[in-house]
């Protein structure tokens, strides 16, 4: 009995049935990567159809390496060992590629330096054809009108290696793959896979490089796998390119949620800057802003982008901050304004303070049960103008507001007068020329103030300011019916 260690065959017909939900794009993809992963200098992609009236079209990808395929047997082996897979930097991981293209070719031919072998209704057999550098693929594949400018459309959206001038043909349409502009590049410790000595893949993280691209009018921003796009972004500022394999599901289409949050929070600490104010409230940004990995420094340039550099948050343990902070040209945050992590990060970074830490409203005495005692003036060191300004204080608070009023002069370095229960504590700092009988209209128009917060304890509610309106009137009246009696 003959023993062989091919335990199973891949039915060309049934992976090509299984492809036919699949773009046929990914076959310039798989070529090209394939081409940008060799000792090359130059790749061609040519397109071209096969014969009038056919639907069938030739895709020809050329590439200038000296060495050639290393092993021609790479192309139809599937998972074949290879040496590309414990080489992170590299694309192929699988050694996949080439076999899903050759499920959707009728027939296909790839020569090199040192082997050939082509594919057709027969099967597939070495031949003898050899080129004197470098290697190219040539495979026949049914195509419609709109697949091929697919081809043409999804080819320019490649990010090229800057070493590599890589050409395309279609039909009569020959361009150069032009550069995008680079943004800015950082390094970053990121998943990614590798083999290990006996060639078993698995998952390792490693610190590769990662660019941030512009994003041409019509693109779409994408996460790149060393220039071949590989995910779809939704309202991302930038094209994300990784310089190393990344993690993908076995149709290399999506990345885990976890590895684009991680990309989104390192592309906000490295190039948040770079955004424009009305992009700090784009999804990602809010999303990267929120997560604890966030750069303090990244978080402060969010808010500030949003609310200004003059932003206090709402305090409730006092209200009238709020709106001193208003009065002053500060916007004041409210609790549902930003998600709960970007509380979190802003708190912790000190980028948003409490209103009343930054505009407290007036309070004359500490709550402090150790602060320095008020120094009381004795009524008998009182001055003459003092006592005089005591007396009228009392007379006016009865004839106001109709009940008596207890009055403490005091020394104190942070208010002129304060006022609460009937209580009313004037500060001698205040000099003498404020007691002064010339400056009578002054200490008027403090007592009406004070005498205010028996109705309102608020500046800026307006039953404070009615209250001072109502007893200015009620004081004009009396002084009125005085002069007329």
């Amino acid at each position: 009995m003959a023993i062989t260690n091919n335990w199973f065959d891949v039915n060309k017909k049934g992976l090509e049935q299984l492809l036919n939900g699949k773009s046929r794009t990914f076959a310039i993809a798989e070529l090209v990567q394939n081409s940008w992963d060799q000792d090359v200098t130059e790749v061609t992609v040519e397109i071209n159809k096969d014969s009038a009236g056919s639907h069938n079209h030739r895709v020809i990808v050329t590439d200038d390496d000296p060495n050639g395929w290393q092993d021609i047997s790479d192309a139809f082996t599937l998972f074949n060992p290879s040496n590309k897979k414990s080489d992170p930097t590299k694309r192929g991981r699988f050694n996949l590629g080439e076999k899903l293209v050759l499920a959707i070719c009728k027939e296909a031919k790839i020569v090199s330096v040192n082997s050939a072998v082509k594919f057709d209704a027969k099967g597939r057999r070495l031949i003898k054809s050899r080129t004197d550098s470098g290697s190219y693929f040539n495979g026949l594949l049914k195509l419609s009108k709109p697949e091929v400018k697919e081809f043409k459309d999804y080819v320019k959206t490649f990010l090229a290696p800057e070493n590599i001038k890589t050409v395309v043909k279609i039909f009569d349409d020959e361009f150069v793959l032009q550069s995008h502009k680079k943004i800015v590049e950082f390094a970053l410790q990121l998943p990614t896979i590798t083999a290990d000595v006996e060639g078993n893949l698995k998952r390792t993280t490693r610190t590769t490089t990662v660019e941030l691209f512009e994003v041409k009018d019509g693109e779409k921003p994408t996460i790149y796998e060393m220039g071949i796009p590989v995910v779809n972004l939704d309202g991302d500022k930038w094209h994300i390119n990784i310089q190393q394999k990344i993690p993908l599901n076995m149709d290399r289409d999506n990345v885990t949620p976890a590895y684009l949050s991680q990309l989104r929070v390192a592309v906000l600490n490295e190039a948040g800057h770079l955004l424009e104010d009305d992009e700090s409230t784009d999804s990602w940004v809010s999303s990267a802003a929120a997560d604890e990995r966030a750069s303090s420094e990244a978080v402060e340039r969010v808010l500030t982008s949003r609310y200004g550099e003059k932003r206090v948050s709402y305090d409730p343990s006092d209200p009238e901050a709020n709106k001193i902070a208003m009065s002053r040209g500060y916007t004041v945050i409210t609790g549902g304004s930003l998600s709960s992590g970007l509380w979190k990060n802003a708190k912790a970074s000190s980028a948003i303070q409490p209103a009343g830490q930054v505009t407290p409203s007036p309070k004359p005495y500490s709550d402090d049960p150790n602060a320095k005692p008020v120094t009381i003036v004795p009524q008998s060191d009182w001055t003459e103008d003092q006592t005089r300004f005591v007396k009228y204080a009392k007379k006016l608070h009865m004839d106001l507001i109709g009940q008596p009023l207890h009055v403490r002069v005091v020394k104190v370095n942070n208010f002129s007068a304060a006022y609460g229960q009937c209580r009313l504590d004037i500060n001698a700092k205040n000099g003498k020329a404020w007691f002064a009988t010339e400056n009578f209209q002054n200490q008027i128009s403090l007592l009406l103030h004070e005498f205010a917060h028996f109705y309102c304890g608020d500046h800026f509610d307006h039953k404070f300011h009615g209250a001072i309106c109502d007893l200015g009137a009620k004081l004009a009246f009396q002084l009125g019916a005085d002069a007329q009696s």
